[in-house]
């Protein structure tokens, strides 16, 4: 029932995610799950089991930062196989220091969500100065990562925080990008401080029913046909009452 997982977790921390897997077919069935190159981070309660046919399973997934995990973004698979079916799970761990000094958050605009190599993403990135230390200056690197953890895109710059701080930063995308799905990942430094925030994106060509624009112009599309077609169905039965009232009446 997922396609994409982002987790984010401070050293020595633990939280739980679920998957609901289903057989929608109509014989039984084994399933066999595997965590690609998250394995440190990532125990699945169950790895391997049957389902009969309309069977649904919850399986619990337990993600692990150690206290000596070192802060970053991970990215790995949960590969879910029955057969020759397979299913991946894009999975982004993000591990932050245990007494960090900031809290990062970081978002992509809706509109550039979806785009095309050698277009740019917009993101906003807002930074929360927890309180401990005044008015200092940050490292901020932004990273755009494929799904196989290959960086495609780098760049860092400094902001002055004081209590809280808002950026907007356009990032461009290489023309030579593949289709697929991405990760923006942007890490905030101050001395021995880290704290990473990460968010997913797609590169390509995006479904038309993803786009609101041009499923707005469908909708709109479609009500003025109904309407013509509604019109013209008046008009007719308008015609062929006004004939049965004149032969009616002669």
């Amino acid at each position: 029932n997922k396609d994409k997982i982002k987790v984010s977790l401070k050293q020595g921390e633990t939280k739980q995610e679920e998957i609901i897997i289903t057989n929608t077919g109509e014989e039984k069935i084994k399933i066999d799950i595997d965590v690609e190159k998250i394995e440190h981070f990532v125990k699945v309660s169950e790895k391997t089991f049957e389902l009969g046919p309309g069977e649904k399973k919850t399986v619990e997934l337990s993600f692990i930062a150690r206290e000596n995990s070192k802060p970053d973004t991970y990215i790995g698979k949960i590969i879910i196989k029955s057969g020759n079916v397979e299913k991946e799970i894009l999975v982004a761990i993000d591990i932050n220091s245990k007494k960090t000094l900031f809290d990062l958050q970081v978002e992509i605009l809706k509109k550039y969500l979806y785009v095309y190599p050698g277009e740019q993403i917009i993101a906003k990135v807002k930074i929360f100065n927890l309180g401990e230390i005044g008015r200092v200056d940050v490292e901020i690197q932004y990273e755009i990562i494929d799904k196989d953890g290959k960086t495609i895109a780098l760049s860092q710059e400094k902001a002055a925080v004081e209590t809280q701080a808002s950026l907007i930063k356009e990032i461009d995308i290489p023309q030579s990008a593949k289709e697929g799905d991405y990760i923006l990942k942007v890490k905030l430094t101050y001395g021995e401080s880290t704290a990473i925030s990460s968010t997913f994106f797609f590169i390509g060509k995006k479904s038309y029913f993803e786009d609101n624009n041009v499923l707005m112009i469908i909708i709109v599309l479609v009500s003025v046909l109904i309407i013509i077609l509604i019109s013209i169905k008046l008009r007719k039965l308008q015609r062929e009452n006004k004939k049965k009232v004149i032969i009616q009446y002669g």
